[in-house]
């Protein structure tokens, strides 16, 4: 990235949130009291189970908030995914690495889930083993009442062709739509319990967007599923053409499956789906999706760079327009979260000051580069603006249809230019009153975030939240243990009310930090100070130090005796080394990676 510019780069590498899966978990799960047992065995007490206590069993990608601990819903809930992904796909290697977290090719004792595995136990000595869980038990279904009707048998499944799809299907399917403007077929088996379905529909235009469209489908489709958890919603293709796959499930109860497609200005659909037990196999779904081909010879959908132009261009017109609410607006939701309002309306106002107005959109036409990173589709474009005091090049990053980063580069715009316009601006909200009250605001839920943090989980967690080289030069320097009796002499805080707001610097070299006081309320102890210092860079802002004192002034105030005070200078920031990437990769993320769910077979 460079350096030389205004900027702000954010990238979401997974787009199935924590708050989404908890929604989304059934209730009254008959293995929830079964799992809290196991996670009562394993904590200490402090209702989270840490790395320490799990060892080398792989719980701690149910760490879904990323602080390094797994709370007991976080384990419910990753529990759940887990149970339910294996019986979504069952008998296949990816869901008995699911199950088998003991890591020894067999399931035994507590990973039987209560007996929910002894089913695939053939030898009946109440181990399953890897052998006998990816042959299902035996040849034939074991869990299969005799009462309903088997599937036709694998040779005599057919071809079929709907509109630009050909399809198989064990059997021949009857039709559900059938106009110029959509086709449909169904096969039904096992007395009505599973199905396959196809549609094919016209759309009245090519989207611009296909990606968010299919986002959309797929969103609506989970949302006519009450109490479906949903354990898989992916990226795929066909034929060049773009796809998710969307996976839902009830454990025990039902078991959905759908592939969705744009492909010639139609949205092309195949659904697998069984309630309760079916004669349905894992192969019998592997066959049927991957039977799904277009046929019919045409041009793709317009490819992402179309969509990334119509957005690049918005963006564009946004700068214009000095409107950072639109630019706000435009982003990913998961990048929008992490925005600081004030922050970008601070770098708006100082790029309207360096560059002038925007005087031409249209003489250079954007570049579209496209990256796939982490396995996501980044569509990049370029292009260079006239403004009324020179060129300036304006570059965004799009990602499933949503901005998720951008840059603005022109010689005037240097880092020294940058700070001291930085400085200039929050000096001259500190002269309106209210004005600077309202920027400083907008930093309070971090604060408070930091605050609580450190009082209800512990040092090394709120140290987590500080910028990464001050928090390495903390542990250097062994101040955690400080931090920790700051933590029990100045004890528990049950509300922030910010006071002061702060500048350090000078016009000519710009913003050194800036700060904010709180007065801390604290039960059956004097009201106290709590002081936050922070530095930018580009459109960010990261939390550099702190101090706590024992009482309320406008000067720094050493901490409670025997609490040593941190660092009043915060440690000089590194400048990454300048390259030619016009969007960096996204960064990794600090929390463990979370397992996939298995593809339904």
């Amino acid at each position: 990235m460079k350096l030389s510019s205004l900027s702000f780069v954010a990238f979401t590498a997974t787009l199935l949130s924590a708050a989404a899966l908890r929604a989304q978990a059934p209730a009254g799960n008959e293995l929830t009291k079964f799992d809290a047992a196991l996670f009562a065995k394993f904590d200490d007490g402090d209702g989270t189970l840490t790395k320490e206590e799990v060892g080398a069993y792989p719980w701690l990608r149910y760490d879904t908030d990323g602080d390094g601990a797994i709370s007991k819903a976080e384990f419910l809930l990753g529990r759940l995914q887990d149970r339910l992904g294996a019986q979504l796909a069952p008998n296949t290697a990816g869901s008995f690495a699911l199950l088998d977290w003991t890591n020894d090719g067999k399931l035994s004792g507590v990973e039987l889930d209560n007996g929910l595995w002894l089913k695939f136990d053939l030898n009946g000595d109440k181990i399953v083993d890897k052998g006998e869980y990816l042959t299902g038990g035996g040849t034939t279904p074991t869990n299969v009442p005799d009462a309903l009707p088997k599937a036709d048998a694998t040779g005599t499944w057919k071809k079929h062709v709907a509109d630009i799809l050909e399809f198989e299907m064990p059997g021949a399917p009857e039709p559900t739509k059938k106009s110029a403007e959509e086709v449909g077929y169904r096969y039904r088996l096992d007395g009505g319990q599973a199905s396959y379905h196809v549609s094919v529909k016209v759309l009245k235009s090519a989207p611009a967007d296909p990606d968010a469209m299919l986002v959309k489908v797929c969103d609506a489709v989970a949302a006519t599923i009450p109490g479906g958890q949903v354990v898989g919603n992916e990226k795929i293709a066909l034929g060049g053409n773009p796809g998710r796959e969307l996976m839902i499930g009830i454990p025990g109860k039902l078991r959905f499956r759908q592939q969705v497609f744009i492909a010639q200005s139609r949205l092309v659909i195949g659904i697998v789906q069984a309630s309760g037990e079916t004669s349905v196999t894992p192969a019998d779904v592997e066959r049927f999706f991957g039977s799904l081909k277009f046929v019919a010879a045409d041009k793709p959908v317009p490819a992402p760079e179309v969509a990334t132009t119509v957005t690049h261009a918005k963006f564009v017109k946004a700068v214009a327009d000095d409107d950072d609410r639109a630019i706000i607006a435009m982003f990913h939701p998961q990048v929008a979260a992490k925005i600081n309002p004030a922050m970008v309306q601070m770098h708006f106002d100082i790029n309207k000051t360096e560059m002038g107005e925007i005087t031409d959109t249209k003489s250079s036409p954007p570049e579209i580069k496209t990256e796939t990173i982490d396995g996501i589709d980044y569509v990049q474009g370029k292009q260079t603006v006239q403004c009324a005091n020179g060129p300036m090049q304006v570059t965004t990053s799009i990602a499933e249809g949503k901005l998720v980063g951008f840059q603005l580069d022109s010689p005037r715009i240097t880092p020294e230019i940058v700070n001291q316009r930085i400085y200039e601006y929050l000096n001259a909200l500190l002269k309106k009153g209210n004005d600077s009250k309202d920027f400083a605001d907008n930093f309070t839920p971090e604060c408070e975030k930091f605050v609580r943090t450190l009082f209800d989980q512990g040092s090394d967690q709120a140290l987590a939240l500080l910028d990464p080289r001050v928090e390495k030069g903390l542990k250097e320097r062994d101040e955690v243990a400080d931090l920790t009796r700051v933590r029990k002499t100045f004890g528990p805080v049950t509300k922030l009310e910010l006071v002061t707001f702060r500048v350090e610097g000078t016009p000519e070299k710009g913003l050194d930090k800036f700060k904010l006081g709180f007065e801390a309320t604290r039960p059956g102890k004097a009201p106290a100070t709590i002081t936050i210092f922070y530095e930018t860079e580009g459109l960010q802002a990261f939390i550099m130090g702190y101090s706590f004192d024992d009482e309320l002034t406008e000067g720094v105030v050493p901490p409670a005796s025997g609490v040593p005070a941190p660092p009043r200078t915060a440690p000089p920031r590194v400048a990454p080394p300048s390259t030619d990437d016009d969007v960096p990769p996204p960064p990794k993320a600090s929390a463990p990676p979370k397992a996939p769910a298995p593809p339904i077979p």
